[in-house]
């Protein structure tokens, strides 16, 4: 019996290596070894106060060898975690090319994230370790990718971060601008201010200077700004306050005076260009045979932070004839604007009713009698509109149709 059992287990064997393995995936014990011989350095302590934020950490390591000549280095990812926090997020580097042999961090962006993403003491060390992936590609088999492993520790001093303040005539007191990417963008869209009043960017909640006055003006509603220590010097170099806009047209509509305030910002220049205008609170809706439909409503776009004073709507409207014949629908070709979607107040108007939006561009935020704007035949096509709350117009700009897929 035992006899027959040694047979059945050889000829099973003789099957076995009989079976077609183009791949050789079945021989996975003939898979070469990874060389893990990746080794990632960077400096065992770090201090980041504000002296040295400026400066970078050097990461090197050396040139890993593949498994064998079939395979390559692809490309390497870093990552810099808390040691003792799995849950905290980890700071990351990815896409460094396969050809590099060091990466840089510079110190302030990685003292921000770890503001913003890490519990830990200010002033007391914090123990890291830095990943360091190299991918591996080619040949026949998968290969986790190498790593490495560095650690340190890092002191971190408490680092004022820039911060902008709305401070003159113009507005009640200081008025933060809201922090979206520390050093990089700030904007707050909720900012009351006083017409045609002048204001600084103070970067002091409870002082005017140092503070940052009206450059060049380098777009419809840009400014460069220009960071002085004093008033004295920014009277020497001849540089004034900003200047808020024209008071809201009567009728306008949501919160009277209500700026859109933006801040590009180069930190380690120092430099930067502000983009403020009137920001309409109300949200904007069409509705009418002469676009989607009655009782189809199509939201307006804002305009964005470097045009801020209009709501946008790119869209095909309908005239009289092909609102008929067409679009089969009543053959008004009229349009009016809610600030829902739904037939709610308050509304935006032709001032008198039948109105071409094309060669009227006047607002009303009364609806009494239903006014609406008509387009006439012949106007049938693809418009840019834009609506000014606080001047209360209306422009419709021919664009061209949409290409289809």
């Amino acid at each position: 019996m035992k006899n027959i059992f040694r047979l059945l287990a050889f000829v099973g064997m003789l099957s076995f290596a009989a079976c077609e393995d183009k791949d050789g995936l079945n021989n996975w014990f003939e898979k070469p070894e990874a060389n893990n011989d990746l080794v990632l350095t960077m400096p065992e302590e770090l201090s980041i106060d504000p002296d040295t934020q400026w400066n970078d950490i050097d990461f090197t390591w050396n040139t890993p060898t593949p498994p064998t000549e079939d395979y390559h280095i692809s490309g390497y990812m870093l990552r810099i975690r808390m040691r003792d926090d799995a849950n905290a997020a980890p700071y990351v580097v990815k896409d460094i090319p396969a050809d590099a042999n060091s990466c840089k961090v510079l110190q302030r962006n990685l003292y921000k994230f770890m503001i913003a993403n890490w519990v830990f003491k200010i002033g007391e060390p914090v123990a890291i370790e830095a990943d360091l992936l190299a991918s591996i590609e080619g040949g026949q088999f998968y290969y986790k990718p190498m790593l490495s492993i560095a650690s340190a520790n890092v002191v971190a001093a408490d680092i004022p971060v820039r911060r902008f303040f709305i401070r003159g005539a113009a507005s009640e007191g200081a008025v933060p601008v809201a922090a979206v990417e520390v050093d990089e963008f700030y904007q707050s869209k909720d900012i009351v201010l006083k017409p045609n009043s002048e204001f600084i960017l103070s970067t002091q909640s409870d002082a005017d200077f140092p503070a940052f006055m009206c450059g060049e003006k380098v777009a419809d509603f840009g400014y460069e700004i220009v960071y002085v220590e004093s008033e004295e010097e920014a009277a020497e170099k001849g540089l004034k306050p900003f200047m808020s806009l024209n008071p809201y047209a009567e009728g306008a509509n949501g919160v009277r005076n209500n700026y859109s305030i933006a801040v590009e910002y180069d930190v380690q220049d120092v430099t930067g260009v502000v983009y403020y205008g009137r920001y309409c609170t109300e949200e904007m809706w069409v509705v009418g045979d002469a676009a989607g439909g009655w009782g189809v409503f199509d939201k307006f776009n804002w305009g964005g932070y470097k045009n801020p004073e209009v709501n946008v709507l790119e869209a095909h409207f309908y005239d009289k004839k092909t609102s008929l014949e067409v679009a089969k629908r009543n053959g008004e070709g009229a349009f009016k604007l809610h600030n829902s979607a739904g037939y709610t107040n308050p509304t935006w108007r032709p001032v008198s009713g039948g109105a071409d939006p094309r060669k009227d561009n006047r607002v009303s935020s009364n609806n009494g009698g239903d006014p609406k704007w008509v387009m006439p035949e012949g106007s049938d096509g693809y418009y840019r509109v834009e609506v000014n709350n606080a001047d209360m117009t209306i422009k419709m700009i021919p664009i061209e149709a949409p290409k289809k897929d």
